[in-house]
């Protein structure tokens, strides 16, 4: 069944990518990967919500339920067109009607909305 994401673009400066990649080079280096395939690097691994609380309050009101893994909303839809239908509403109405306030548009230009065909692979998975 697809599924609807809408997740927060979060971009780091220039010396925060670096810091992150020299700790997490630092955590790396003499390790061997867990036979579950996964490794959490203590500092870089978020499972914050990075929504704010008037977003969070929107998307829970419409069935969307927060993922900490992939640090995003979902919500499974019927089909791939109700999930297109959705991110054109997202985009045209629900993104314009915030535009004209500063209190909220630097946020809802940092949110995308996709649809994910491939959702069963990976919506309940503790690492993507």
């Amino acid at each position: 069944m697809p599924l609807i994401q809408v997740f927060m673009h979060r971009e780091w400066s220039a010396e925060d990518g670096l810091s992150a990649l020299e700790t997490m080079g630092q955590h790396l280096q003499g390790t061997v990967a867990t036979g579950q395939g996964r490794l959490h690097v203590p500092g870089i691994t978020r499972r914050d919500n990075p929504f704010p609380v008037w977003l969070q309050t929107e998307l829970g009101r419409n069935g969307f339920v927060y993922n900490a893994i992939n640090l995003a909303y979902q919500k499974e839809v019927p089909d791939e067109a109700a999930g297109e239908r959705f991110c054109q509403w997202f985009d045209s109405v629900f993104r314009v009607h915030y535009a004209p306030y500063p209190k909220y548009n630097a946020t809802i230009q940092q949110v995308h909305v996709r649809v994910m065909m491939d959702a069963e692979e990976t919506q309940h998975r503790e690492t993507y």
